[in-house]
């Protein structure tokens, strides 16, 4: 029996708004990194919701994947042999489940990046190809593997080291990989995608990117200081470290004033700073650029305590106005001083974490364009301290680069500037690269796909690669052991272009490469072409009759 298309629109309509209901019940309970255990719980309601129960009893899962908040999902075909992996393909489709914490006043975790949509197209993918493939006769599989942490760069590498992942792995001689990130624009953050279009990448589709944490151990005497405290806090506008020139960033700003602060304003002595926010329940952040900060005074003069905080405030204004003066993202850095008239003792701050914030900021806020290492000249090559405090004696720091040599030759340079300048420990976090070829999937991917689909040339898909299938993903490599975290596959990234039609002033949509998660709502509309075409690149991958028999419910 043939639909009409009027049943068509319905079918379709009624569907868009199922997807809305589960994409609005994942951004109710969004988590941080390695926090995840609400929204695993979620999503895993939502796939069963998707699959239909009889083939939903078949599913095989592994949970707590790398004892954290992740899990995979397979599903066999009918005729899958375990005893001949050479003959075995599987597709894995993948996702993140992580959101990051705000700086507005609600003080929360919200999916700014699009991970409730990822999670979306992600599941609803592997539901359709589910439903396919349980009616052929192939040795094939599917996975859905569903990472945490992608925001602090760990997950991948922390769910596919999983003992019972890579047993999964050695099942299949044929790999393909799956994934898409959800963005507006090009991957120069700047060029607005057409309206129902998918971009995609063939080739090399990671940066090389890694991120250090340093501390430092004071080595000089801790001097207590006797005065009156004062407190700057700055707002601005935080963005993804990949682009740290989209954000309206104090960090500049308060490591001049770490240096100058004495000699500007002699009656005050520095006691603490932080520079970005720590994300809710504790940990570092790695992977956006600041939007906030906070810098600790004591003023330590007899009196003339107001005129003081004027010559205090005329100080940092001047370098405020400065800063705004040559921002054009069209929200500008805002601070405030509070001060408090009675005096205590403090600690004051180490000069060693003070000296190490202020050396690397320098080198990057001199780069062109912001946030890289101008002696290169790379035009993808970015680097932002991500948080740093003077109680915790701490810094973070990402970089990230294209070519190996420019990461090698510029990462090297700022880690012997932080050493220069006093830290005494200096931690990888985790070294992500990969050079990842896509032979047959692309091709898959341009017959399978309805929607206009633009080419992206040379050069990395998206610069906040950090979290992506490039940090565990070589073409070159046989599966290997967990330190190396290699899968030996094919593999896809896309990034689609709003049905709605996108646009650099639509309301809600953040110059900062992050979207209001009402924003992530009106694209729940791209959910169904991206499965649509990940289900059929799939099945053509897999060998599937194609077009695949109209089995999805």
């Amino acid at each position: 029996m043939q639909t009409s298309s009027y049943e068509t629109q319905i079918n379709h309509d009624e569907k868009l708004k199922h997807l809305k209901k589960l994409t609005a019940e994942l951004q109710r309970v969004a988590e941080g990194s390695h926090q995840e255990q609400q929204t695993s719980f979620k999503l895993k309601q939502i796939v069963e919701e998707l699959i239909p129960a009889e083939l939903f009893n078949q599913l095989q899962w592994i949970t707590d994947l790398g004892q954290e908040h992740g899990f995979a999902i397979r599903f066999d075909g009918p005729q899958y042999k375990k005893s001949t992996p050479s003959d075995n393909k599987v597709v894995i489709f993948r996702a993140e489940m992580d959101g990051i914490p705000t700086i507005d006043k609600q003080a929360c975790v919200k999916h700014l990046c699009g991970h409730d949509l990822h999670m979306m197209w992600a599941s609803e993918a592997f539901a359709r190809t589910v439903q396919v493939l349980s009616q052929l006769p192939l040795s094939a599989s599917l996975i859905l593997l569903v990472q945490g942490s992608e925001e602090d760069g760990t997950g991948m590498g922390i769910a596919v080291s999983d003992p019972r992942f890579l047993d999964w792995m050695k099942d299949f001689k044929h790999r393909a990989v799956l994934a898409g990130h959800n963005s507006p624009f090009y991957p120069d953050g700047k060029t607005v995608l057409p309206a129902n279009t998918i971009a995609f990448k063939a080739g090399p589709i990671s940066t090389r990117v890694s991120s250090f944490q340093m501390s430092c151990t004071e080595r000089e005497k801790q001097l207590m200081i006797l005065g009156s405290k004062c407190s700057i806090t700055f707002t601005g506008e935080q963005s993804h470290a990949a682009n740290p020139w989209n954000a309206v960033n104090p960090t500049r700003i308060i490591s001049t004033a770490l240096l100058e602060v004495n000699k500007a304003c002699p009656e005050f002595s520095i006691l603490d700073f932080e520079i970005g926010q720590k994300p809710i329940g504790g940990g570092t952040v790695f992977g956006t650029t600041p939007g906030v900060g906070r810098l600790d005074l004591a003023f330590t003069g007899q009196d003339k305590m107001q005129e003081s905080l004027e010559q205090l405030s005329h100080f940092i204004g001047e370098k405020v106005e400065n800063y705004n003066t040559k921002n054009t993202l069209g929200t500008s850095l805002r601070f405030h001083i509070e001060s408090e008239n009675e005096q205590k003792k403090y600690t004051r701050c180490s000069s060693q974490i003070q000296n190490i914030v202020a050396s690397i900021s320098a080198v990057l806020e001199k780069a062109q364009p912001h946030g890289t290492i101008p002696k290169l000249d790379e035009k993808f090559c970015s680097g932002v301290i991500n948080y740093a405090s003077g109680q915790e004696n701490f810094c973070g720091l990402t970089y990230r680069a294209f070519e190996p040599r420019i990461f090698e030759e510029n990462i090297n340079s700022l880690l012997l500037i932080a050493k220069e300048s006093g830290a005494d420990t200096i931690q990888e976090i985790e070294p992500f690269h990969a050079n990842i070829n896509t032979p047959t999937i692309t091709q898959h991917f341009k017959n399978a796909t309805e929607t206009q689909l633009i080419e992206l040339e040379s050069g990395f898909l998206w610069g906040e690669d950090n979290g992506f299938i490039g940090e565990v993903l070589n073409s070159n490599q046989e599966l290997r052991d967990t330190t190396d975290m290699a899968l030996n596959a094919e593999t896809l990234m896309v990034i689609p272009g709003s049905a709605i039609g996108d646009c650099p002033n639509q309301p809600g949509l953040h110059h900062s490469g992050y979207q209001d998660p009402q924003y992530n709502m009106a694209r729940v509309e791209v959910v169904p072409n991206i499965a649509n075409a990940f289900s059929k690149t799939a099945l053509a991958f897999l060998n599937a009759p194609f077009p695949p028999p109209e089995t999805i419910q």
